[in-house]
């Protein structure tokens, strides 16, 4: 077995969700002239991480839009990024996201600067939004291990060994090119670490045993007090948090109240980490503090079941910025001193990582699973750029590939997928036509419906979203972004088609945030709470798909000639069809188009008596992950049976009627075994009133008599009906063809009755068939169904045997 396969199910079963902290700044009334001028904004505490970030000027209220045209980044007063290009803000957004690259030392000031202007007036009020979208790769091997060669002689002086008895210690990753591991196991899994941060030092141990047991700390006292003296530079103002050794090492036991600046470097567990200063912490290490810290991953995931460790961790709160990560996993006996060319390092793993490596069995699976494992909040994007890489070569043969690449990273923001993979689906356009565009949603009582916006996002290209809240009674934090239409996870299938994960949705963290996705879709807005008042949203960098309805202010030419999205929505009032743009362009007649589905699926909600509060959608996906085609929310179709209405009308559809009859069945007449049957009911419905088909023979119902002749032979085993979809649905049939489907809707609406007996079982489901349809049709259905060998109880027997006897039509060849 490969290292393909041997973690193929791990990366499988892991989730990767990409989120960035967003600043957000403002301007406010007075501030901007009708004069162009430079506003700068000091954005040093937010900037954590090197890359490319979004910066959207969003206008809230005032008489006077805003117009932007520059944007640049200064470090220490020095240019390091612009993007000139006009943009506006206020009634009509036009262009107003800019896109800038911060590489520079993060120690330095960091202001972001913008040349702007009120139109008619200084009367303009609003948000800036900044966001990473994609951060820097550090590539520099070597930095790592000049470090390392400086720094090892330091902390492994008199160093022979590492001994912590029967403790079991965890694993601490190395993730820049700024950290570096000091002691291993034979597997080359780290537990103790260093790094520079800013002008400080940090040493982390892999187990509290250091700082707390005397008698592991009397046994490494050499490793301990080399920690302390390179993170001190040699200094002796040492401070221990909640520890009683201060005296070992000559240091003074700090207090809760107690400042940092009063101390060169400052001992603690993880678990001491006192959240409400990591503020003041970060300062302490950039201005040269030293800190020598403990974690333990394995212990704490056993000891918090339902937190993460990437992101509840306190050591992964704080320290992955400087290059450390606390690992779920753990290391074991006998430890090893390392040397400066120690293969235990993210950028020495993956140094010159392909996927033709991968499939040669080049990397030690352990170190992969552990690295893409263990990457916490921000620093997920190693593993996405790892897996960047990895997608440049991918084929749709290569399931490590795309494995690493797409299973559980559809959320991942910052993965450029403009490849053949995401060309397959959803697709990508045919021109980047992108655009600002507003979008409202009027007021509705239903939660969690998708609200179509019209809107296409790019694969690998950023999006803006800004939601206009302060009018309305409605938080960001009810919103959530989705992209792309298709349910389907086609992970667990043994051949794949396209990526297996290709949609994913994003709450809203802010009024204002940007994203990107690999993969890109049709842009979707869900809301969670019900909202009285119509709801607005601006979207930029996006383009437009067709998006057409009846009350459309386009017409369908104008809808196919200059919206060039790959998938296009076709919207009704009782469904919603997403299909592919090459579909839809076939489409002969728009307007029957849409009113016959609308009649498909006003047909059935008539037969089950359903006040519809939303539309059905219905959905192309090129691989399905179940069945042929399958219900739910959306209808999921494969893309080759998209079929035009007319050949609907005039052949029948069987399996679309089906799925969204499904949609229709309700829990208190649908018994075990009966999923496939008494959806059934539905499907001979509509292809009788709208295909004008004849029930007696579509769906191979024209062998029931057959079938019944042979279930009679055999013994008439319920067991046996129940396996024979046909045959079981011939008793449904049957009452069809005697009374009538009007029937049905009596027995489907007298559910919804307020005094009525809802089942709790099958054996009672089965009852209320023969009691409720013999009152209905005036007749014994007990017999009918006995006769057909229901397990009908001597009760509902007895009940049903007050009626006149039933049509010898219903049990013919009985």
């Amino acid at each position: 077995m490969n290292v393909c396969h041997q973690i193929f199910e791990y990366i499988l079963n892991y989730n990767f969700i990409l989120f960035f902290d967003i600043m957000e700044l403002n301007w406010v009334s007075g501030s901007v002239t009708e004069a162009w001028g430079n506003r700068t904004w000091d954005i040093t505490p937010h900037v954590k991480v090197q890359g490319k970030y979004s910066v959207h000027f969003q206008y809230t209220k005032g008489y006077h839009q805003l117009e932007i045209k520059s944007v640049q980044i200064l470090c220490d007063d020095r240019k390091v990024s612009e993007d000139n290009h006009f943009g506006v803000t206020g009634c009509n957004d036009r262009n107003n996201t800019y896109f800038i690259t911060i590489e520079s030392e993060l120690t330095t000031t960091i202001l972001l600067s913008a040349m702007v202007r009120s139109d008619g007036g200084c009367d303009s009020n609003g948000i800036i939004s900044i966001k990473l979208i994609e951060p820097s790769f550090p590539k520099n091997i070597n930095c790592y291990k000049a470090l390392a060669s400086l720094a090892l002689p330091q902390l492994l002086k008199n160093v022979t060994d590492v001994d912590i008895n029967e403790c079991i210690a965890g694993t601490i990753l190395c993730k820049n090119d700024r950290s570096f591991p000091v002691i291993c196991d034979s597997n080359g899994r780290s537990l103790v670490c260093a790094c520079l941060a800013g002008k400080g030092k940090i040493v982390a141990f892999g187990h509290p045993c250091f700082l707390n047991d005397l008698n592991i700390i009397n046994k490494n006292k050499n490793l301990i007090q080399n920690a302390i003296q390179w993170t001190s530079n040699n200094n002796n103002r040492i401070g221990f948090y909640n520890y009683q050794i201060e005296e070992i090492f000559q240091g003074t036991r700090m207090t809760d109240s107690e400042n940092f600046s009063n101390f060169d470097t400052i001992c603690f567990c993880d678990s001491d980490i006192p959240l409400n200063k990591i503020d003041d912490l970060r300062k302490y290490v950039f201005n040269g503090g030293g800190i020598v810290t403990t974690c333990i991953g394995w212990g704490w995931s056993q000891l918090h079941p339902n937190k993460s460790i990437k992101n509840d961790n306190p050591f992964n709160k704080f320290f992955p910025e400087f290059g450390l990560v606390n690992s779920r996993d753990c290391s074991w006996k006998p430890y090893k001193i390392l040397s400066h060319d120690s293969n235990f390092h993210f950028l020495q793993t993956f140094s010159g990582f392909s996927s033709d490596r991968v499939a040669q069995g080049d990397y030690d699976p352990y170190l992969l699973k552990c690295y893409l494992s263990n990457t916490p909040n921000e620093f997920d994007y190693y593993s996405s750029l790892l897996n960047s890489r990895c997608y440049a070569n991918a084929s749709l043969d290569d399931k490590y590939c795309l494995s690493m690449i797409s299973a559980k990273m559809e959320n991942c923001e910052y993965l450029h997928a403009q490849n053949d993979i995401a060309k397959i689906y959803p697709g990508l356009p045919e021109k980047n036509n992108f655009i600002s565009q507003k979008v409202v949603i009027s007021p509705t009582n239903v939660t969690d419906q998708w609200h179509s916006t019209g809107l296409f996002a790019v694969a690998g290209e950023p999006f803006t979203i800004h939601f206009h809240s302060h009018k309305i009674n409605y938080n960001f934090s009810d919103v959530v972004i989705r992209v792309g239409t298709t349910t389907c996870d086609i992970s667990n299938h043994k051949e794949w088609s396209r990526a297996p994960n290709v949609s994913a949705e994003y709450p809203l963290r802010s009024s204002c945030d940007a994203f990107m996705h690999p993969y890109g879709g049709l842009i979707y807005i869900i809301l969670k709470k019900p909202f009285q008042n119509p709801v607005k949203f601006t979207f930029s960098h996006v383009i437009e798909a067709i998006c057409y309805s009846e009350d459309s202010q386009n017409s369908w030419n104008d809808e196919k000639n200059t919206k060039f999205a790959p998938m296009a929505e076709i919207i009704g009032k009782n469904v919603i069809f997403t299909v592919t743009r090459e579909f839809a362009l076939k489409i002969k007649d728009i307007k029957a188009f849409i009113e016959g589905w609308d009649k498909i699926v006003q047909l059935e909600d008539d037969l089950a008596c359903t006040h519809r509060e939303r539309p059905e959608r219905i959905c192309c996906d090129c691989q399905l992950c179940a069945g042929y085609m399958h219900s739910g929310y959306p209808i999921m179709v494969p893309i080759s049976a998209l079929v035009d209405i007319d050949e609907v009308a005039r052949d029948g559809s069987w399996g679309f009627f089906h799925e969204i009859g499904h949609n229709h069945q309700s829990h208190d007449w649908t018994y075990e075994s009966a999923g496939e049957v008494t959806v059934n009911i539905f499907s001979l419905y509509v292809s009788k009133q709208f295909a004008k088909k004849d029930i007696r023979t579509v769906w191979g119902m024209g062998d029931l008599d057959d079938k019944i002749a042979n279930f009679v032979q055999n013994g008439k085993l319920f067991s046996d009906l129940k396996n024979d979809f046909v045959l079981h649905l011939g008793i449904y049939q049957r009452i069809a063809l005697e009374f009538g489907f009007e029937v049905f809707t009596r027995f489907f609406m007298s559910f919804m009755e307020n005094d009525s007996v809802h089942p709790t079982n099958d054996e009672e489901k089965i009852d209320q068939w023969a009691i409720r349809m013999s009152k209905i049709n005036n007749c014994d259905m007990g017999k009918v169904f006995q006769t057909w060998s229901f397990p009908i109880s001597s009760e509902a027997l007895h009940f049903c045997s007050q009626f006149k006897k039933a049509p010898q039509s219903l049990t013919t060849g009985f």
